[in-house]
């Protein structure tokens, strides 16, 4: 069983699209139960089979508007399905919460500890010694903040802080982005190549008009899909699915010009996309490594990580993006198995506030398949992290992630200083 958050809009959607769909689905997704303004759904694995395969077959009898809601929601729904192994346990222990470990757990936990040490070394001590206390506890806070924390994955207080703080720019940042990496290193991944024929294209026709909904119009969309990088497979299945491809059915395409926008390179003019002053300096074959961090540290600290699925935006894991790639930087190149892996790489605070937010049956199943999609693989599409997948064993044609492993590229391109 797997519980899925639907929006009320897409819930009422499915019912009202298929009045005839089997009894036993349309059974199960109206005894879902409301949670605020969403109504949860449990799927048993011939149930959700059977509503891919309604969805499917209903689209093609849609308006344009109503086909797009169903294919984002088909989308979300094989991302969320095909992460599940439905023919047994995934061996991962969900009924423990991870923040319940040996040692610290919370940052309240680690002020009492503090205290204690405090309180024990304090003991005998004369209270009018005024100086000697300051002294003392200067050393006690001092040892504290550099002593390793099991509730802070083996981080010291310090190093924590710089990690889930860091801001990818300031000179005190943990983690300092290289921007003088050539062009030829850059492109081990397709999101530069992208960006560069993006701005490539909107140069060479001097802007382009916008849509009514400002989304890319469709002959820009054509050429820009002739000129990009995509996965394999990606532009075979876009045919076959869309006869006429709008931006929003691109989603490598509408993604990036969203980053683009968001990093300064592109923008809005009299009902035209143009491309920036900024984004004309730096689209020559020279600036290609200050192109390349500009748009990173965009993904890192501006665009919003949950827009790319519909789960709950949980933005605490965008912030732990940091820490993540530290732990990334130990594994020292060499493959992690990513199913059982994956929650060594999130702090441990964070990965129990996120499996709260999802009252599923398996939320450690959920949450993976969120940070799968959310960092990996844009850590993928900038060419840092190699992805390698395994079949489906519930869903014939599907893959999921099964291991990764970092590239040359992440160690030329990502520094750590965790002493500010």
């Amino acid at each position: 069983m797997v519980l899925y958050q639907f929006s009320r809009t897409d819930w009422e959607f499915l019912l009202r699209w298929y009045p005839d769909m089997p009894v036993s689905l349309r059974r199960t997704l109206e005894e879902g139960k409301p949670r605020g303004k969403r109504i949860e759904v449990d799927f048993t694995e011939p149930d959700a089979v059977e509503l891919l395969d309604v969805i499917a077959e209903i689209v093609p009898s849609m308006s344009r508007a109503d086909r797009r809601q169903a294919k984002h929601l088909r989308n979300r729904l094989v991302s969320t399905f095909s992460a599940l192994e439905w023919s047994g346990s995934s061996g991962e222990d969900d009924t423990v919460s991870p923040g319940h470990r040996d040692g610290l757990t919370t940052e309240d936990e680690a002020a009492s500890l503090f205290r204690e040490m405090i309180e024990k070394e304090m003991k005998g001590m004369g209270a009018d010694d005024v100086a000697f206390m300051q002294d003392f506890l200067s050393k006690a806070a001092e040892e504290f903040n550099t002593t390793p924390q099991e509730g802070l994955g083996g981080y010291s207080p310090r190093e924590f802080h710089a990690l889930f703080y860091a801001d990818f720019m300031s000179d005190t940042s943990a983690v300092k982005l290289n921007e003088a990496i050539p062009l030829k290193e850059l492109e081990a991944g397709e999101l530069l190549v992208n960006a560069r024929s993006f701005l490539e294209i909107l140069q060479e026709e001097n802007g382009t008009k916008m849509t009514q909904s400002g989304n890319l119009n469709r002959a820009f969309v054509r050429r820009a899909v002739e000129r990009m990088r995509f996965p394999d497979g990606y532009l075979k299945a876009l045919d076959e699915v869309h006869k006429a491809v709008n931006e929003n059915d691109v989603s490598p395409l509408h993604l990036l010009r969203v980053l683009l926008m968001q990093a300064g390179f592109v923008r809005k003019y009299r009902g035209r996309f143009i491309v920036s002053k900024k984004g004309r300096e730096l689209h020559s074959e020279e600036k290609a490594g200050q192109l390349y961090a500009s748009v990173f540290r965009t993904y890192a600290t501006k665009f919003n990580h949950a827009y790319v699925d519909g789960w709950p935006e949980l933005p605490i894991v965008q912030q732990s993006l940091a820490y993540l790639l530290h732990r990334l930087s130990q594994t020292e190149g060499r493959w992690i198995d990513w199913e059982k892996e994956w929650v060594d790489l999130l702090p441990p605070q964070v990965l129990e506030e996120g499996l709260a937010e999802f009252k599923t049956p398996e939320p450690k199943t959920i949450m993976r398949a969120m940070v799968s999609g959310r960092i990996i693989h844009p850590l993928h599409a900038f060419g840092l992290i190699d992805e390698h997948y395994r079949d489906h064993a519930s869903f014939p044609g599907l893959t999921i992630l099964a291991s990764i492993r970092t590239t040359p590229l992440f160690k030329r391109f990502l520094q750590f200083d965790l002493s500010s």
